[in-house]
This record gives structure tokens, C-alpha cells and sequence, in this order.
């Protein structure tokens, strides 16, 4: 994974990825971990669910405004202030955050599909990408081809049914067509 900003930009590979992987699947990896760096994924990351969260926020503001004025003698406090529209407010932000959560993985598996085809566009090593790809899933025990319920809710990275796929099948330099990222290396 990528981590950090600034002058703590780092990728780490795991020691057991390490281990398990031979030397042209780690370098797919390690290509694919540089292109979330080359192609700004962290501050975009950073922005967006910043831009969420906020909206999350103004919307839970909102609506316990309007719940609090409607509902004042039924739930028994009249402002946001008082300690006892907490629960309220949890609530709320809980909700917003079910509903954002299918926009936030939506746009991390798009960056890392992106990754995915920096490091085939460099590499141009298909078979090392989809065997990579493969040995994860089984080190992990992940579901190759998960239900869209689990991929809207849980899934920050493509299914690795798909990424497998996607690995086997993206060969734009054997028909001559431009590669998305040519100008970046």
C-alpha cells in the first residue's frame, strides 16, 4: 500500500506478499503501488472523502434541525445544543454515512483499477498481473466474485474475479492503440 503525504510518501510491501509472490508478480505490485503515487490517488482520496464527510455533516445538521423543530415535544429537547439530541445526531450521521459509503468504494475501486492498468502499461506483464491476483486471493481466502450487496458496502478494491480478468484481457500495445498513461512514464 501507499501511505503518507509529503515527506512521509511511503509503499510498503508486506513481508508475507513478499514470500509468496515470485519476482515479476512483485514487481506488477510495486508498479501498481507506484502509480496510486504518480497519479495523485492519496490527495485525491483526501479531497473526496473530505468533501463527503462534510456533506454527511451539513445533512445531518439539516435534518436535526428540521427533526428538533417539527418533533420538539415528542423527543423532549428544542435544540441541537442540549446533550440529550446526541443520540439523534449519531443516528443521523450513521445513516449518511450508509448512504455515502457506496460513492466513497466506488471511487477507491476506481483508483485502483487505474492502478491496476499504470502497472500493466509499464509492465506489460499480463500473466504476472492475473497470477498475482490469483495467489492473493487464496493467501486472503477472499470470494472471487463477491454479490453486489458486499461489493456496493465493503468493497474498497475491484473483486478479484474482475481485476483478474481486466489483467488477462488489457493488451492495448498488441493492437497499436494508445496507452492511458504513456505521458506519466
Amino acid at each position: 500500500y501507499v501511505a503518507g503525504v509529503g515527506g512521509t510518501k511511503r509503499i510498503v510491501l508486506w513481508d508475507t506478499i513478499l514470500a509468496k509472490l515470485n519476482r515479476e508478480q512483485l514487481l506488477v505490485v510495486m508498479v501498481h503501488e507506484m502509480g496510486h503515487y504518480v497519479l495523485n490517488h492519496v490527495w485525491k482520496l483526501i479531497v473526496i472523502f473530505s468533501a463527503l464527510i462534510m456533506a454527511v455533516l451539513y445533512g445531518v445538521h439539516r435534518t436535526a434541525g428540521w427533526l428538533v423543530n417539527r418533533y420538539q415535544k415528542q423527543i423532549g429537547f428544542h435544540e441541537l445544543s442540549d446533550v440529550a439530541s446526541l443520540p439523534l445526531i449519531i443516528l443521523l450521521f450513521s445513516l449518511g454515512t450508509l448512504v455515502v459509503t457506496p460513492v466513497a468504494l466506488a471511487v477507491s475501486r476506481h483508483f485502483e483499477h487505474e492502478a491496476d492498468r499504470f502497472g500493466l502499461e509499464i509492465t506489460r506483464d499480463n500473466h504476472a498481473a492475473a497470477t498475482a491476483f490469483v495467489v492473493l486471493q487464496q493467501e486472503n481466502l477472499g470470494v472471487p466474485r463477491p454479490g453486489t450487496l458486499y461489493k456496493l458496502w465493503r468493497a474498497s478494491h475491484p473483486v478479484l474475479g474482475d481485476r483478474i480478468d481486466f489483467s488477462n484481457d488489457y493488451r492495448p500495445w498488441e493492437r497499436n492503440e494508445p496507452l492511458v498513461y504513456a505521458d506519466r512514464f
